[in-house]
């Protein structure tokens, strides 16, 4: 269930909505976000990544090691900006030294294959591929074979942030 956050009381855009798929294996975590929106604005570049979710973007968390803290999550950015597709990871657990290869650490870019931003219409869909390594130090299969997900998409329409769709608290609310 996806629940709306007006900021400053902004009603739900009437055109706007989203439908989510999320999957989770040995390979890593699938999700794709089917977002209807009339406008879609994200004004946001490369120095900038940080401000995306002003813009019409998406925000996912995800608990690694199902402790529920802040310590043991990993935040990410993703938006289609003026300088093109950026997924960015803004925070991450401390996970020490000995990482596994291809692991983005906090306050980089992810490798542009992990993501894919199309817009048709009034439709945007987002499409992400995060394998084990990203996830780490959770790992696939583990005493649960499940984490904690939270995804936020961000509304504007040209006049600043409006507020945000929510599934699973965590990053908005």
């Amino acid at each position: 269930g996806w629940s709306w956050y007006g900021i400053d009381g902004n009603p739900q855009p009437e055109d706007g909505s989203v439908r989510s798929s999320y999957h989770i294996d040995d390979d890593g975590l699938y999700i794709l976000l089917d977002v209807t929106d009339s406008k879609f604005v994200n004004e946001c570049d490369s120095n900038t990544i940080g401000q995306m979710y002003n813009y019409d973007s998406i925000q996912i968390g995800f608990d690694v090691e199902m402790t529920n803290t802040t310590a043991q999550r990993h935040e990410c950015q993703l938006g289609l900006t003026k300088d093109g597709v950026i997924f960015y990871k803004q925070v991450g657990p401390n996970v020490g030294t000995m990482l596994p290869v291809d692991y983005t650490s906090p306050g980089q870019v992810f490798d542009q294959k992990y993501s894919r931003i199309e817009v048709n219409g009034n439709h945007t869909y987002y499409k992400i591929f995060l394998p084990q390594s990203q996830l780490f130090p959770y790992t696939y299969p583990s005493t649960v074979n499940y984490c904690r997900l939270s995804v936020l998409v961000n509304e504007n329409d040209g006049t600043g942030r409006k507020g945000f769709y929510e599934w699973g608290s965590g990053i908005g609310t």
